[in-house]
């Protein structure tokens, strides 16, 4: 009778050590969901998903840039690249490790105009007017220097000479279309800054509420999971204080 028993304890606790496994599983998949809910910025595998879904022809363009670019990002890239390549890091923690991470993909350049930097001319400073904190006083206009102009001249020349095009400079793009005139616009390395920040804008809010969806539902589906398994626990926990 004793060693019954003894078997019968021993199976109980092997199924109720079963039964918080599964619980426990459950709680840790459903945390993972909600995190993913709440990512700030999109990964690179989500837009390449998401842009080959909706918007396959920008896609196509988007990774597919002018040979200058590609020969920009690449020293931009180097893993000991530094001075004039170098990206400085934005934010702060985990968006910030994410936000450099993603100005090392095509989207990430595009969408922060790296390369649009890259080519734009010096441009004037502002400083504060001496009274500037009176109203209607406007801040001083301070013009590039012409140390400035040679320095960026010299660059420009030094690397768009070795790629053949000699002392010609891609133009820097200033458009500033509505919407619905990107929506037809594969040409994405022509658009200004403004113009990719409004579509990327678009396009991250679609797939975070496409996301959420699709997690809410997976949500959904581990809670019942998990109410089933928290009731087979107690179940087993009551027959072992029995």
């Amino acid at each position: 009778m004793n060693l019954e028993k003894t078997f019968t304890d021993a199976s109980m606790s092997r199924q109720l050590g079963r039964e918080y496994a599964i619980k426990k599983k459950l709680e840790e998949e459903m945390r993972k969901v909600m995190e993913d809910i709440q990512i700030p910025e999109p990964s690179e595998d989500q837009i390449k998903e998401y842009l080959e879904m909706y918007w396959e022809e920008h896609l196509s363009m988007m990774y597919e840039p002018p040979f200058w670019i590609v020969e920009y990002a690449a020293r931009l890239w180097e893993p000991d690249g530094g001075g004039e390549w170098k990206v400085q890091g934005r934010g702060k923690g985990k968006g910030k490790e994410q936000s450099h991470l993603m100005a090392r993909t095509y989207y990430g350049l595009w969408k922060r105009g790296l390369d649009i930097d890259f080519i734009q001319p010096p441009r004037p400073r502002f400083a504060k007017a001496e009274s500037s904190n009176k109203k209607g006083v406007k801040p001083n206009i301070i013009p590039p220097t012409k140390e400035d102009q040679k320095k960026y001249q010299k660059r420009m020349f030094e690397f768009f000479s070795n790629l053949g095009f000699g002392d010609l400079i891609p133009p820097v793009p200033t458009g500033n279309r509505p919407f619905v005139q990107l929506q037809d616009s594969p040409a994405v390395w022509g658009m200004s800054l403004e113009e990719r920040q409004r579509l990327a804008e678009h396009w991250e809010e679609e797939m975070r509420r496409l996301a959420y969806n699709n997690y809410l539902g997976e949500y959904e589906r581990l809670r019942v999971l998990y109410e089933d398994a928290c009731e087979k626990y107690e179940a087993v926990s009551d027959e072992v204080r029995v």
